[in-house]
């Protein structure tokens, strides 16, 4: 398990008592993403050589598309993450976000294409696991 995932050992999800998190539905998909591999491999490959982000990469793509779940339909709308940042922590800013977006182009877009496999084969293979494949979805072993 790589540092990146590691806000999430021990979290549990519950609908009831203190330190209640806004949009915590947002959390088991941020998971996902992390647990596939996919915040890695999009973080891997975006890397550029002597830049050290505050903010990984792939971290700041995959909480843009968690607001867009949420129903953010701007740049700005990343904000709406700091609802879970008791869970998952601070977002990255809008500002952030339009440097990550700015960045990428036909080369990066090719290895986030590639990134994206990588987590599909992961998942497919979690799915190969599981006898009977993933309920409800007609989706079973050797895809």
């Amino acid at each position: 398990m790589s540092k990146l995932t590691e806000w999430a050992d021990g979290l549990s999800l519950s609908t009831g008592g203190r330190k209640l998190v806004g949009k915590a539905g947002i959390v088991p998909v941020r998971r996902l993403a992390d647990k596939v591999g996919l915040t890695d491999f999009l973080g891997g490959a975006l890397v550029r050589r002597d830049f050290h982000p505050v903010h990984d990469r792939g971290q700041v793509l995959i909480s843009a598309a968690c607001a867009v779940l949420l129903g953010s339909r701007s740049m700005s709308g990343i904000a709406v993450m700091r609802q879970a940042a008791l869970v998952l922590g601070n977002p990255a800013s809008a500002s952030t976000l339009y440097r990550t977006l700015d960045a990428i182009g036909p080369v990066e877009l090719v290895k986030i294409a590639s990134a994206r496999a990588k987590a599909r084969s992961a998942v497919h293979d979690l799915i190969d696991l599981r006898p009977g494949g993933f309920p409800g979805s007609g989706w079973t072993a050797g895809r």
